[in-house]
């Protein structure tokens, strides 16, 4: 064999070999190994950790960080990119083998059959399942969270809007005396589970008792006989998506981000909410939270819908309520909130104008709350602790309130924003019997004339809800999706049914997008 047969016979061997232990077999099996894994470790932690529904898990994945909380990262970091890492060991192991020594691992060598090679057998078992993995993983991941009804439900239209939908700004909303001023307090994941067992709820005693008293002496509207409330529902299960559909009577359903709408210049330019409304009727309005206003588009929503004051973060530091710099869990503690709207209040109330004052708690917010100095220790659990002291300070500030001369002429309303985003104190409770807590004090209504138990109803009601409460009278007693709930209409989730409803919600509408931009 001459020098030139030689060279070609060396280049069939390389040739051989290579097609033997191809690197884009091993990149290609590997990522989808990889894949496989990853959507089992992270959909098996979220669940355990948190208990999202599908929709959470899009607006958490798709979330803008800046001004949010990162310890969904931080978990996703410690917790389950090491078991990941683990689990990819064996494949990792497979690749090394098959590389180097597969060709030298012989199995039966004494036989006079063919001899097998260990690198061989494993490169079978690696090529079955590692596509097998990632089915699996997409099954798993259905399984838990429905993935392919939400794909499918996106895919579908919806006619809801131009059937129910009712226009603000073509419905006679009127009032014979002077409009109340308004004190809108939602209450970061504040929701009835966290009433005791025998009350309803979820929990050994009674972790919100001022709360329930509350609910008991004012206006309260339940989807039981005791203290209830109303059901979270598609495009209203976090706090920017309660918020809008409380002051607009729809949920939040526009093609982009949940939590990007910071990054636009308008948000919903073509809907009329209830700041919009009361800017009408002279109303001094402010938005008050203690993060950063800016995530979520909060910052714009509210001063573009009512010209609200923007009072936050950055606010608190420049008024020296807080020291330069200061920041914990998502800015600045409840306790500091209270104190602040408290003088704010004082200010909006020497004015001749009525006033919204509208805020945001957040000590309560997942996962497991914070737990400031004026929270007790004689619980196991910081949830536990966040919680109770958030009854105690929400009681506290309604007793300031009442103390106030501006309080007789003044309707507080409190309400949840949304369920827990994680499994502590509610991880044996259906979502759908996860209601939200809902109260309102010196609403212009009979508490004894009105249906208050036994209700099925959403965040979209609030809408029309509040106006009536402040004493205004609306033209056909429903405003966007909304219907008021001290009227005798049947609310649209009791009218079509709730899961009609939602499945409707679920849906894309072109009308929606193009009405509300």
């Amino acid at each position: 064999m001459n020098k030139t047969e030689e060279e070609k016979s060396k280049n069939r061997k390389q040739k051989k070999e290579r097609k033997k232990h191809p690197l884009i077999k091993y990149i290609l099996l590997g990522l989808v190994y990889l894949l496989g894994i990853i959507i089992i470790v992270l959909v098996y932690w979220s669940k355990k950790e948190y208990g999202f529904r599908f929709t959470e898990i899009v607006y958490t994945l798709t979330t803008p960080l800046a001004g949010a909380d990162t310890s969904i990262v931080d978990g996703i970091k410690s917790q389950c990119i090491p078991k990941i890492i683990i689990l990819f060991i064996p494949y990792l192991i497979w690749v090394l083998i098959d590389a180097v020594w597969g060709k030298k691992l012989i199995l039966n060598r004494k036989s006079k059959k063919k001899p097998l090679h260990l690198g061989k057998l494993l490169g079978i078992f690696f090529t079955i399942a590692c596509p097998l993995v990632f089915v699996v993983s997409l099954v798993y991941a259905n399984i838990e969270y429905n993935v392919f009804y939400y794909i499918y439900s996106r895919l579908q239209t919806t006619e809801i809007y131009e059937e129910y939908y009712v226009f603000p700004e073509e419905t006679a909303i009127t009032i014979e005396n002077e409009p109340k001023n308004l004190i809108f307090i939602y209450m970061e994941s504040m929701e009835t589970a966290y009433l005791s067992n025998s009350l309803g709820g979820n929990q050994g005693e009674n972790l919100i008792p001022n709360l329930t008293d509350m609910a008991n002496e004012h206006i309260s509207f339940s989807n039981t006989e005791g203290v209830g409330g109303f059901h979270s529902i598609y495009g209203t299960t976090w706090t920017m998506g309660s918020l809008f559909a409380t002051t607009t009577g729809v949920p939040f359903a526009f093609p982009v981000s949940d939590n990007a709408m910071g990054l636009y210049k308008d948000f919903a330019s073509g809907i009329t909410s209830l700041g919009d409304i009361l800017q009408e009727y002279g109303y001094n309005q402010e938005f008050l939270c203690g993060s950063d206003a800016s995530f979520a588009g909060r910052d714009t929503y509210f001063s573009q819908h009512g010209n609200y004051e923007i009072y936050d973060l950055y606010t608190a530091r420049r008024n020296e309520y807080i020291p330069a710099g200061y920041y914990v869990n998502w800015g600045f503690e409840d306790k500091y909130l209270y104190e602040i709207a408290k003088d704010e209040l004082l200010e909006l109330a020497s004015k001749d104008e009525p006033f919204n004052l509208t805020m945001l708690t957040v000590d309560t917010h997942f996962p497991g709350g914070y737990v400031c100095d004026k929270c007790p220790n004689k619980y196991e659990t910081d949830a536990k602790k966040s919680i109770v002291c958030a009854d105690t300070q929400v009681k506290e500030f309604v007793d300031w309130c009442t103390k106030q001369d501006f309080y007789e002429d003044t309707v507080i309303i409190i309400i949840g924003d949304h369920p827990r985003m994680d499994n502590q104190l509610v991880s044996n409770v259906k979502f759908y019997d996860r209601t939200m807590y809902n109260c309102i004090i010196n609403a212009d209504a009979e508490k004894d004339t009105l249906s208050m138990t036994n209700r099925i109803f959403t965040a979209m009601d609030v809408f029309p809800t509040t106006l009536a409460a402040l004493g205004f009278n609306i033209e056909g007693d429903r405003l966007g999706l909304g219907t008021n709930l001290f009227s005798e209409l049947p609310t649209l989730a009791e009218e079509i049914g709730y899961k009609a409803l939602e499945r409707e919600l679920e849906k894309h509408s072109n009308y929606y997008v193009e009405q509300f931009k």
